[in-house]
């Protein structure tokens, strides 16, 4: 379940707190829309995805419609892909700034 904290509620989880009444709701089409919604929130807040922990798990279940599972599982695909860039990008500046750091330290001495 998600608690409101007033006063210290980010965009991200006002968001993350629409959807997931969304994805708690009986139409099941709203509820894949609103759970595709939920990994776009968890790109910017991945903390937020333990959070839904409960919402996941049973759009997995066996009760849920294959199409959920499509859905969930196709989300959790771009989810890992950003994620998988945002570290390769990280790690290339963290390499083009050593460089730098040792080309400057090179022409110094």
């Amino acid at each position: 379940e998600f608690e409101v904290i007033p006063g210290r509620q980010r965009e991200a989880e006002k968001v993350f707190a629409i959807l997931l009444g969304f994805c708690n709701g009986k139409d099941k089409d709203l509820q894949r829309v609103a759970l595709q919604g939920l990994f776009y929130v968890f790109c910017r807040e991945p903390d937020l995805m333990n959070r839904a922990y409960k919402v996941l798990h049973a759009s997995l279940s066996r009760k849920s419609p294959a199409m959920m599972h499509v859905t969930v599982l196709r989300s959790f695909e771009e989810f890992l892909k950003n994620e998988d860039e945002m570290v390769n990008s990280m790690q290339q500046r963290e390499r083009r700034t050593k460089d730098a750091e040792s080309n400057s330290e090179d022409e110094s001495t």
